[in-house]
């Protein structure tokens, strides 16, 4: 029962580096296609390790309620949420 624990621990760490290296690439994409940013509703304990902060330091907020540390965002430009304020729109889809 042990080492069957360790090997699911083991499997599980390679899951968490693979999504980890995921999110990397994802940010690394959008960036060479000049996205100045990106918004996320997240983990607050696990996005900041990106780069994340939580949007409303920007006076960004969510279209709808949710804690205000799991709604983050992360400038992928310079300056790109300098005097940027407001709600998100998300599309209808994100809806259904």
């Amino acid at each position: 029962m042990i080492s069957l624990f360790v090997v699911n621990m083991c499997y599980l760490k390679v899951i968490i580096l693979y999504i980890d290296y995921s999110i990397l690439e994802a940010l690394k994409k959008a960036k060479e296609l000049e996205y100045n940013s990106v918004v996320v509703l997240g983990h607050p304990e696990y996005y900041p390790k990106f780069g994340f902060e939580k949007a409303s330091l920007w006076g960004i907020k969510a279209p709808f309620e949710v804690p205000e540390e799991a709604f983050m965002a992360l400038e992928l430009q310079e300056n790109a949420l300098y005097n940027i304020s407001g709600v998100v729109e998300y599309p209808s889809a994100f809806f259904e």
